[in-house]
């Protein structure tokens, strides 16, 4: 798998996710230009409000997913990474349940383990089309630190291509804007020196990984 493809996948994802919001912006404007009565301008700059708050935190959660936020080798804030996701996920179907937590020497995770999560949690969130809830657990563990995402009491519908980039096991042509971001998760484990663990029913998915000396 070149890493120009999969570079490409996400970029494709993330220009996807964008243009929805961007567009509405534009409409937003256009309607802000055209039209003279007063509920029409309101509604437009309630348009334009609600698509430029769901812009952002799309692209913050992005940035870091999948970007070099914070510069190589800077530990990221565990709050940081558990309020962008949830951020993200506001306003949608599934509701994120992240207790207050942390790893072994502080509140920080490296930033490669970071990015893992917030993958992780954007697939497993693809999981649930008809919503649920969507649980983060972060341990201490033996020389290192683990991590569980998990879906419950849910349809879950994880589609074969982002099952097999979990497992390292999809060829360029499976691959898509979709899939790519698991395929990046199991590379970030692999270059953590772990590897995910899937886990998977109709009303579950439970993915664990193991990050040895994170802390």
């Amino acid at each position: 798998m070149s890493q120009l493809d999969l570079i490409a996948h996400l970029c494709s994802r993330l220009c996807h996710d964008l243009v929805g919001p961007v567009s509405a912006i534009g409409n937003g404007v256009e309607v802000l230009e055209d039209e003279d009565e007063a509920d029409m301008q309101k509604q437009a700059i309630e348009l334009l409000a609600h698509s430029a708050d769901l812009a952002a935190r799309r692209l913050k959660f992005y940035r870091l997913a999948f970007g070099a936020a914070g510069g190589e080798g800077v530990p990221i804030q565990l709050t940081e990474a558990r309020n962008t996701c949830r951020d993200f996920l506001s306003g949608s179907r599934t509701t994120l349940n992240w207790p207050d937590e942390s790893v072994a020497g502080g509140d920080k995770l490296p930033k490669a383990a970071v990015k893992l999560l917030l993958n992780l949690v954007l697939v497993v969130s693809e999981s649930l089309p008809r919503g649920g809830n969507l649980d983060v657990a972060i341990h201490t563990a033996d020389n290192g630190m683990g991590m569980r995402i998990e879906t419950r009491g849910s349809e879950t519908r994880l589609s074969d291509a982002a099952e097999q980039a979990l497992r390292s096991n999809v060829t360029p042509a499976e691959l898509d804007p979709k899939s790519a971001p698991a395929l990046l998760a199991a590379q970030l484990a692999e270059g953590l020196g772990s590897r995910l663990e899937l886990q998977r029913g109709v009303d579950h998915l439970s993915i664990d990984v193991h990050v040895a000396n994170a802390a």
